[in-house]
């Protein structure tokens, strides 16, 4: 695991496929995973190298191996998409694919916003029609983070996020924080 440092934070990553690659795709995971849960164990390291591309994977800041701030000023999604470029920076990398699932497809579609000539091709997955729809009651996912036991939390896809960030060993106040 290699680590690059972006707005003051160490953010881990996976850097795979051809170090002389054609081109390079950036991988952005969604909310309560991470980059082995989303993208390494789902086969996507290997499909993207057999096809010679360079390939990154960031673990998002809050989220798997990066640094896990609690206070949710740092998480504005601007912030976060300006991770994405610093890895690039990092990895000496001057425009790339972005690939982005569920909130890394938020984060993605972000850093499309604030640098797009750094991006060649922008691919949003796992953002279903609420996407467009309005933000859930403001602070139910972070209360849903922060609840003593997952029973506690009566809407079903809020239950199953506590559950799958339980699995994953995530830090559920940076995730709240998220």
């Amino acid at each position: 695991m290699a680590h690059f440092t972006s707005d003051g934070l160490d953010l881990a990553y996976d850097e795979f496929g051809p170090a002389d690659g054609r081109k390079a795709i950036v991988l952005v995971h969604g909310f309560s995973a991470n980059r082995m849960e989303n993208w390494k164990r789902m086969g996507w390291y290997d499909a993207i190298a057999a096809k010679g591309l360079r390939g990154f994977a960031l673990d998002n800041r809050g989220h798997g191996e990066s640094a896990k701030p609690h206070d949710p000023a740092r998480y504005d999604r601007e912030a976060m998409a300006r991770d994405v470029f610093a890895l690039l920076d990092h990895a000496g990398v001057e425009r790339a694919h972005v690939l982005g699932f569920s909130m890394g497809a938020h984060i993605a579609l972000t850093a499309a916003l604030v640098d797009p000539g750094r991006i060649d091709h922008l691919v949003v997955a796992g953002v279903g029609a609420r996407m467009f729809d309005p933000p859930r009651a403001e602070g139910a996912m972070a209360e849903a983070m922060e609840a003593a036991s997952p029973d506690e939390i009566a809407d079903p896809m809020l239950k199953s996020f506590r559950h799958f960030a339980d699995e994953q060993k995530e830090d559920r106040l940076a995730l709240a924080a998220c």
